[in-house]
C-alpha cells in the first residue's frame, strides 16, 4: 500500500508562514490599527490566509508526485488464471483505479460489457471484489508498479 508523503521542506514553510501570519494579527491588534479592527476580524482574515495557504501548497504537492500507475506484466507467466487479452487490459485499469465506466469508455465497449468482463475475472481468480482482484495480481506479479514515462 502507496502512502502519500509530505515533504519536510512543505510543512516547514506552511508553519512559518501560519506563524508569521500569527504574528502579524497580534502585532496588528496591539499596535498598527491601534483597535479600529476587531480581533474576530482579524481572525477571520488569518484563517483565510492559511487556507488558501493550504491549499496553495497541496495542489502544488500534488502537481509534483509523479505519476504512478500499476500495469499488467504479461512476459513474466504469471497469469495463472489464464485471463484473456481483454480480461488483462480490464484489469490493468481497474489498478489503475478507473471506474467501471470509464474503462467502458476507455476501451470503446459497453458498461454491461466490462461488467461482464469484471465479473469473468473475479470468477477465474476466485475473489469477489475489484480489490481483491488487483491484490491477487500484484501479490502474483501479474500487476507490477510502474511509473509514467
Amino acid at each position: 500500500m502507496a502512502y502519500l508523503y509530505m515533504p519536510k521542506k512543505a510543512l516547514i514553510l506552511y508553519g512559518v508562514i501560519s506563524a508569521g501570519v500569527m504574528i502579524a494579527i497580534n502585532a496588528g491588534r496591539l499596535s498598527v490599527f491601534g483597535g479600529m479592527v476587531r480581533f474576530e476580524i482579524y481572525l477571520s482574515i488569518a484563517g483565510f490566509l492559511l487556507i488558501l495557504l493550504g491549499i496553495f501548497i497541496g495542489v502544488q504537492w500534488i502537481s509534483a508526485q509523479p505519476g504512478r500507475h500499476l500495469r499488467i506484466d504479461a512476459d513474466n507467466n504469471a497469469n495463472l488464471w489464464a485471463l484473456s487479452t481483454r480480461e488483462l487490459e480490464v484489469l490493468e485499469l481497474m489498478a489503475s483505479g478507473h471506474t467501471n465506466q470509464e474503462i467502458a469508455d476507455l476501451l470503446f465497449v459497453s458498461l454491461p460489457t466490462i461488467k461482464t468482463h469484471s465479473s469473468n475475472i473475479y470468477s477465474k481468480m476466485h475473489v469477489k471484489r475489484r480489490t481483491q482482484a488487483v491484490q491477487e495480481g500484484i501479490r502474483t506479479g501479474l500487476i507490477m508498479p510502474h511509473t509514467k514515462d
